[in-house]
């Protein structure tokens, strides 16, 4: 839990606010080369965040857990993002920013807004296809979900969904066994119906117990793996 301290209840007879310490852990994934100035209600966290993969865990002290976000990239001194994030009760908070296509502005990896639950016993799962974390030439292609039927064995695997991904977009959340994670079959979506990879339920093993984003890169032309951004 984040540590809270208050060491005088009243001042003068007015309350005092509480302050409250968390551990922040920044990850920014983009296409392209940035170095990032990150504010957190107008404190600079840090002007050192070096992409296109940069990490950094920050101590921070607050009074509000609702906290506007800026990031701005030096090199350029353009603003990528200017968003909300709100602190959890919690020792760390993972702030991920995420770069969709190249020359493009963050978005923020976190919780989705008015999804519905997944229902019991299930998680919910999105990915994004991404450039230049793919080698693949096509600009969409077609995935399709593979759940155990039972959901306790590896050999009873069927469809119970698909859908068209454009690059740089996040598909729509789908449904997928807590216990035995979902395969994703990739395809082309060219005519040819070629498989391009497959994500095995184990490249899922980390999924959180609700909600969890991956990104999907392909390593050859039948390879391919996913990272979690969320």
């Amino acid at each position: 839990m984040a540590f809270v301290f208050c060491t005088a209840c009243s001042k003068g007879g007015d309350a005092v606010e509480q302050m409250s310490y968390t551990t922040v852990a920044l990850n920014a994934v983009t296409i392209d080369s940035l170095r990032l100035i990150v504010s957190d209600n107008g404190t600079v966290l840090t002007d050192t965040l070096y992409t296109p993969q940069g990490y950094q865990l920050l101590q921070v002290k607050y009074t509000e857990p609702r906290r506007r976000y800026r990031v701005t990239d030096m090199y350029s001194n353009s603003l990528l993002l200017d968003t909300v994030v709100s602190y959890k009760t919690v020792s760390l908070n993972a702030v991920t920013f995420f770069q969709p296509m190249a020359g493009g502005k963050l978005v923020w990896i976190g919780p989705p807004v008015n999804e519905p639950a997944p229902a019991e016993g299930k998680i919910k799962l999105s990915v994004v296809y991404a450039s230049p974390f793919t080698t693949s030439a096509y600009d969409e292609i077609k995935v399709v979900v593979e759940n155990s039927k039972t959901g306790n064995s590896a050999n009873d695997y069927e469809a119970t969904d698909s859908f068209y991904l454009k690059r740089g977009d996040f598909s729509p959340f789908f449904s997928g066994g807590g216990t035995r994670k979902p395969r994703l079959r990739l395809y082309a979506n060219d005519g040819s119906d070629i498989l391009l990879g497959t994500i095995n339920p184990a490249a899922l093993s980390e999924a959180n117990a609700d909600y969890s984003i991956y990104y999907i890169s392909f390593n050859s032309a039948t390879s391919a793996s996913v990272t979690k951004l969320y």
